[in-house]
Order: structure tokens, then C-alpha cells, then sequence
């Protein structure tokens, strides 16, 4: 489950579908070379290595990096040569060695939301009744050094309100240790942590109140704490909407490595009464307005997603848009449109789907504003099995981008009349483009090479390393540039010049590098 969750995580991250307007008339595909709270405690106080400083307002580049058995967090200006190094306790490297979570660093860098100590074993089967359990919210400020205790997340009967809950269900197949391992699962990794976009408000789970977790929110400024929920179901993730009015949570009675059933709330910051929406197989909203997103079913015995459907918070109505097998997707916020690839797939005995008769794979376009779905027409030789990941749903001119058959790598373009073009260009295994639109790169095996919206090659820029597709290519947000990550190193490509410069030696990533993202603020 994890890894479809955090994949499309990594979408948002990496900004390969950017939101853009696609246009009316489509261009000559043609390609020209040119030439080129209750208790505080302060550790040491935070030492900043010797680079240049900050040099802007941001928003700058950041992430963990890992020194012989020193951690630090990294702001990094965009050209790569301003920076503040800060160093991290010793204290808190067990939250890093489980991986720093991009959600766990506020939107303006200050804070690291974290937990300590324990909440007890993962067991299905057998309740655990002795042990230490004293589950942490903390804060750590980067610029201060201050760390704060929040609160403790637990009750002062845990675990045994856990038999109190399963009683109070009067369900047989839920024991109470069905619904401790629900909890633990949803507390781990910090899944139950959210910042809101604006920084003002810190969303976690807290098991203190009640007989299973609930919503609560930490109030930065006021240092007020406020509980929003009160369900039977145990928490399992949660997230904000982009305008930081609602967030959205799964909750679970219980859980399985595989095919777990999420009952998905979403409740106002105002503190409306919580209410479910809908349920699902799949992880985290994919947010096509402040207050609708689309959510779809997974089926992991099969690896695939089956099914598209737009979710409004505030009407609550949920509409259907695909009943079949998803493979990939892209979505267009300015012009509302969604793209998505489908196999033919098996029937799903898990989700209990059968596939229409007249299902028919392929490439469909859907208009989020009239609902329309459109079979896309596709090159006459272009196996439909072979189809790669949608890379881009802006592309030349704001068109849509797509990386074609495995034989070839050949990106394809999304003409007016609703058919996929080939661009000739041999070998390319990946493609993005620039936040502004006016460029967009072709990754190869040893090289990156930049065109002008127009398809005009501006530079071939020659990587230091030979396995260019399993790097990670990350537009700078004034589309100048991009940072690269590639196995423990961070390097910067200034596309005026076509110039690569190794920044960032000593990265720590995880396998979904989960801890890098923008913020805006010193």
C-alpha cells in the first residue's frame, strides 16, 4: 500500500504535472539545434558549517543530510551557493533514521514535527499489556534550537481502553488487538502528521481522549491545541486541502498489509462536525479544487487501481467518473482536464469488480467541467501493453506529454484533433517541463537535453553519471533550472548555460526521498 501512496506523492514533489492551460491549435512538431508547550528543553545551540549564506528570501531547496554520524537539515538557496546548515540533536536521529517525512518540516522551514518514545508492538492477534508506553508530540525550531514536549498521545489507560473500544463495537471479528495494530499502523511514520499550507496549523493523530485516535490541531501561534474528531476508527493518515480550510483523514477499524478499507472524513478548520464521505482501498486525495478531489480503489494482489471519482467536501455528492482499471494519470487544474491510461486487466476478486463487456483499453481524456470522456486515438502500431507513465499533461506549447513505447522511449503529444504524435527523438526515458512553460528537458542514459517550448534544442547538457533514468530531475520554482538527485549527491543544471555543479554531497534519502521539498521562508 505504501508504495502506490507515496508514488503519487512523489508526482506532487517532483511537479511532473504541473498545472497549465492546453491550448487550442497545436504546432508543428518539428525539432532545430541552436547553439548553445508544557515542557522545554534547548540543546546545544544549532552550528552552521561554513558556506555562504543565504543569499535570497527563497524559497529555498531543502533537505537532511548526514555527516560520519552528524545530521543536518539544509536550506539552500535555488543557484545552489547560499545555504544554512543547522545541526540536529542527537535526540531526535531515531525520528531521522525512520526517514524525515516531507510533512513533518513546516512550509517555512522552522519547525520538525517528531515523535518519541513508544506505543508497543505490532500483534493482530495478542493485546500487549506491560511495557513503556509513552508516545510524544514534539517540536524542534531550526532557527532557535528550542524543543518543545506538545503533548502526550496517549491515554493513561493505554492499552487497555483498547478492550473497552472492541466491547463497545459489539463486534466479534474486531478484537482490541485488531484495533491496537489499526493504531500503530496509522501513528507510524509519521503519517498522522500534517502541517497546513499556510504554517499555521500542525494536524495529528492522539489517542488522550478517547477510546481510538482522533483529528486534533496545534496552533503555532497560540499554542492551543484543539480536538475535531470523535469516530470509532482509528487514524490513518491525514491530509490538508491546498487552501488550508479542510483536511481530509482515513480512518480503519482494522488493517492488512493489502486491501484495507478506508472510511474518509473530512472536517472544516472552523471545527464543523466531521463527516464521512466516502471509502476506499487507495491512499491521499488527489485535489483538483480548495474542496474536491479524486479518489480511486486499489487492488494489490493485482497491482492496479480500478476506478475515478470526484469527491466535493462541502456537497458531499461523489460522482463516478471511470468504473475500470487505471494505469496512470495527469491532471490539468487551469483547464480542468484529467488524462488517464487503462490495461485490460483481470477482474478483481478483492474489490469484487467485474469489467464491463464493453471496456475497451487504452487513453481516455475526461473534462472535469462537463464530465465527458474521451478515448484518445493512439498510432495504429502502438501496443497498448507497452504503454510507460503519463510524464506530463502540460508539455510543448501546454500540450500533453507522454513517454510511448518501450521499444523506442519516444515522447508523444496530445494534437488538437484528440491523437497521440510522435516526437522523433530515440532513447528518451523520461521528460518534464518548466513551472513557467518555456522550457522542457528529454532525459537520456548520460544526458539531459533542454528545448524551448517550441522544440528548439538549446543545450545537451552531459550528466556525470551514466544511469540518467534512475535520477530524480526537479524544476527550480523561477523555471531556471533544476536540482538533480542522484544516489546520495545533489547536483544544480543552470539551462541558460547548460552548466551541471555537483552542491550536495552527503543526501539522505529514503526510497521515496520523501524528506526534500521547497519551502518559503528563512
Amino acid at each position: 500500500m505504501k508504495k502506490i501512496i507515496l508514488f503519487f506523492l512523489i508526482l506532487s514533489l517532483v511537479g511532473c504535472s504541473s498545472p497549465t492551460e492546453i491550448p487550442v491549435d497545436f504546432p508543428t512538431v518539428t525539432l532545430t539545434n541552436t547553439p548553445s508547550l508544557t515542557a522545554t528543553q534547548k540543546p546545544a545551540t544549532p552550528t552552521v558549517t561554513p558556506f555562504p549564506p543565504l543569499q535570497t528570501d527563497g524559497p529555498y531547496f531543502s533537505y537532511f543530510k548526514k555527516i560520519g554520524k552528524e545530521y543536518q537539515f539544509v536550506m539552500m538557496d535555488m543557484d545552489g551557493r547560499g545555504r544554512k546548515e543547522i545541526s540536529i540533536p542527537n535526540e531526535l536521529i531515531e525520528s531521522l533514521n525512520n526517514f524525515p517525512d516531507i510533512y513533518s518540516v513546516s512550509p517555512d522551514g522552522n519547525w520538525f514535527a517528531f515523535h518519541t518514545g513508544g506505543a508497543g508492538i505490532f500483534d493482530p492477534e495478542l493485546l500487549q499489556s506491560e511495557g513503556t508506553f509513552d508516545l510524544t508530540l514534539n517540536l524542534y525550531n531550526f532557527s532557535t534550537g528550542e524543543w518543545q514536549v506538545i503533548t502526550q498521545l496517549l491515554s493513561k489507560d493505554y492499552p487497555n481502553n483498547f478492550k473497552e473500544a472492541s466491547e463497545e463495537l459489539n463486534d466479534p471479528s474486531i478484537t482490541s488487538a485488531k484495533l491496537h495494530y489499526a493504531f500503530l499502523y496509522g501513528i507510524q511514520d509519521e503519517r498522522s502528521l500534517a502541517w497546513s499550507p499556510d504554517g499555521q496549523y500542525l494536524a495529528f493523530a492522539g489517542q488522550m481522549d478517547g477510546l481510538s485516535s482522533d483529528l486534533y490541531i496545534y496552533h503555532i501561534e497560540t499554542k492551543s491545541i484543539r480536538r475535531l474528531s470523535n469516530e470509532t476508527q482509528e487514524v490513518q493518515s491525514i491530509r490538508w486541502s491546498p487552501d488550508s480550510k479542510w483536511i481530509v483523514y482515513h480512518g480503519a477499524l482494522e488493517v492488512f498489509e493489502t486491501d484495507t478499507k478506508f472510511d474518509v472524513f473530512a472536517i472544516s478548520i472552523e471545527g464543523t462536525q466531521a463527516k464521512q464521505i466516502s471509502t476506499t482501498t487507495s491512499g491521499f486525495p488527489i485535489w483538483i479544487n480548495s474542496h474536491s478531489f479524486i479518489e480511486f480503489d486499489s487492488d494489490y494482489e493485482l497491482a492496479t487501481s480500478f476506478g475515478l471519482r470526484l469527491v466535493d467536501i462541502e456537497t458531499g455528492r461523489i460522482r463516478k467518473i471511470w468504473d475500470g482499471p487505471v494505469k496512470d494519470f495527469g491532471f490539468n487544474s487551469k483547464n480542468k482536464k484529467f488524462v488517464f491510461t487503462t490495461h485490460l486487466f483481470a477482474n478483481s476478486p478483492s474489490l469484487s469488480k467485474e469489467l464491463d463487456p464493453n471496456f475497451v483499453p487504452g487513453m481516455y481524456l475526461v473534462d472535469l467541467a462537463t464530465f465527458k470522456v474521451t478515448n484518445i486515438k493512439i498510432p495504429e502500431d502502438f501496443d497498448i501493453l507497452d504503454y510507460s507513465f503519463i510524464r506530463s499533461f502540460n508539455f510543448s506549447n501546454n500540450l500533453f506529454a507522454f513517454i510511448g513505447r518501450l521499444d523506442n522511449h519516444s515522447p508523444y503529444v496530445l494534437s488538437k484533433d484528440g491523437e497521440l504524435t510522435e516526437i522523433k527523438i530515440n532513447k528518451v526515458y523520461g521528460i518534464s517541463d518548466s513551472l513557467d512553460l518555456n522550457y522542457w528537458v528529454a532525459i537520456k542514459d548520460e544526458s539531459l537535453d533542454i528545448y524551448t517550448v517550441n522544440n528548439v534544442l538549446v543545450h545537451s547538457v552531459q550528466l556525470p553519471f551514466q544511469d540518467a533514468p534512475t535520477a530524480f530531475f526537479i524544476w527550480k520554482p523561477d523555471s531556471k533550472g533544476l536540482f538533480v538527485i542522484h544516489e546520495f549527491k545533489i547536483y544544480t543544471i543552470d539551462i541558460s548555460i547548460g552548466e551541471v555543479v555537483l552542491v550536495e554531497p552527503n543526501l539522505v534519502r529514503s526510497i521515496y526521498d520523501i524528506g526534500i521539498r521547497w519551502i518559503t521562508e528563512k
